[in-house]
């Protein structure tokens, strides 16, 4: 978020040479006509400039914006136990977050100076006041998508005015920008293993693994599952006996629903880490994150299921099937690093 503060503080400088320059053009007296034709052509380049930056400035602000939205939308799923219905409803929201700063019609302290509106306004009291220049704005439209399993676009339906002297300018434009996820709450931890037996007393943030896919050893296994790290996972397991598994998106995360956004290219996966795991740890069920969520392992699965020898965290050791050892980290069940579960 420090690159996008920087960015939005050199477009905030570039409106303010633009107005400038737009004002001093405004202001020439009587001169001869050729002189009077030449200013009146640098103060329509200028103000031609002037747009080109509040545009840019607007798609600054939607990442900015964009980012906390989404991290209060996290936040509320915690506070009420409920996830997000599904993609619509995910976008409906997202939209009241960045233009109004509340989330389900609960106002959110934290959005109050970043919604879209706050940080649009500030530009257009600054140009009037300054410059003499009336700027005005109207959002009709926000919305998110995904196409990389690590970020998400967000789309900004957006038309701006600009009037100075006897000039207007309208234009409108769809803006988007990427916004990332990683440092964002993962919401399936907020309800994981609240079964009785076991706890899991973290919230990992979403962190993008620096190990590409089936180029694992074990030692990087243990590293992805201490740094709560994650990967994409475009694999759909059935595992006999005990149910059919598929990876949740991004999107699925916030809705708590596979299908939802479950294209192969946007699951992700990580394992739940062992060490910041209360009570007895269960051994009959994966440490899969989408596994350990939605069902556990009958008894009779455990031989599908192995753990590293000598976990180098407290002694405790996470459960993995065979099915995403071998498919996600090219790590065979053989390996004299690895060991059976005893259910």
């Amino acid at each position: 978020m420090e690159l996008n503060r920087k960015a939005i503080l050199f477009t905030f400088i570039s409106i303010m040479i633009a107005g400038l320059l737009s004002a001093m053009y405004s202001t020439y007296q009587i001169t001869p006509l050729d002189h009077n034709v030449d200013l009146e052509r640098m103060r329509i380049t200028s103000t031609n400039q002037l747009v080109e930056n509040v545009m840019s400035y607007a798609e600054i602000s939607l990442k900015i914006s964009g980012y906390k939205a989404l991290q209060e939308m996290i936040a509320y799923i915690n506070e009420i136990e409920l996830f997000y219905n599904n993609k619509q409803d995910i976008n409906n929201t997202f939209k009241e977050s960045v233009t109004i700063g509340k989330v389900k019609g609960n106002v959110r302290p934290d959005l109050e100076d970043f919604t879209i509106n706050a940080l649009m306004l500030q530009i257009k009291q600054i140009t009037q006041k300054e410059y003499n220049i009336s700027l005005d704005y109207n959002i009709s439209n926000v919305w998110i998508d995904q196409k990389n399993p690590f970020s998400v676009i967000a789309y900004m339906n957006i038309s701006i005015t600009i009037r100075n002297k006897n000039m207007i300018w309208n234009i409108t434009e769809i803006k988007s920008t990427d916004i990332t996820i990683e440092g964002l709450d993962d919401p399936i931890y907020f309800f994981m293993g609240k079964t009785g037996y076991y706890t899991i007393d973290y919230i990992p943030t979403f962190k993008k693994s620096k190990t590409l896919a089936r180029k694992f050893n074990i030692t990087d296994l243990e590293r992805f599952t201490n740094n709560s790290e994650y990967i994409v996972s475009p694999y759909r397991v059935n595992i006999s006996f005990v149910g059919y598994f598929l990876p949740l998106s991004f999107f699925g995360r916030l809705t708590n629903d596979t299908s939802v956004k479950n294209e192969s290219s946007l699951t992700l996966l990580s394992i739940v880490n062992p060490k910041e795991m209360g009570g007895a740890l269960p051994v009959n069920e994966s440490y899969v994150d989408f596994m350990m969520n939605r069902t556990e392992f009958e008894w009779s699965s455990c031989t599908n299921l192995k753990k590293i020898k000598d976990f180098s965290v407290l002694g405790d050791s996470p459960v993995i099937d065979r099915n995403h050892l071998t498919l996600v980290f090219n790590i065979t069940d053989t390996v004299e690093d690895l060991e059976d579960v005893n259910c």
